[in-house]
């Protein structure tokens, strides 16, 4: 169960079983409430990149770019590739020029079709920072 206390904390409750006492402990836990839980209805959309998941493969960058320069002004349009293949995985970003530009530009084209696929429109996440991979061979 999540209650929310403020717009700073959140409190998390749940049953923990113990099987071999045959006992139940519920825990509850106090935790800063981030943009990851949820958004405040009152907070700023500061982020200007999109994220565009469903694109057909044979969707070029400038296709791309074209379609979302109906919404304003598009900074750089980018489809993610396999890097052996060099076939689209099926998704990019788009950066628009404002945030109410991306705003509008999720309104305008999320669940609408590009190419015959249909296009699930999001702000992006940032990037997470992972450790680097050794190479396999």
């Amino acid at each position: 169960m999540t209650r929310y206390l403020d717009n700073a904390t959140i409190r998390i409750s749940c049953w923990c079983y113990f099987f071999k006492g045959h006992s139940a402990l519920k825990v509850t836990k106090v935790l800063p409430r981030t943009k990851m839980f949820i958004k405040t209805k009152n907070e700023k959309i500061m982020n200007q990149t999109l994220f565009v998941g469903g694109i057909a493969y044979g969707t070029t960058q400038q296709s791309l770019s074209d379609h979302f320069s109906a919404a304003g002004t598009v900074v750089s349009a980018n489809i993610i590739t396999d890097r052996q293949t060099g076939r689209s995985k099926g998704f990019g970003f788009v950066e628009m020029s404002s945030p109410e530009e991306a705003l509008k530009a999720i309104e305008m084209f999320n669940d609408q079709e590009l190419d015959g696929r249909k296009l699930a429109v999001n702000l992006a996440r940032p990037k997470e920072d992972r450790p680097r991979r050794e190479s396999r061979y």
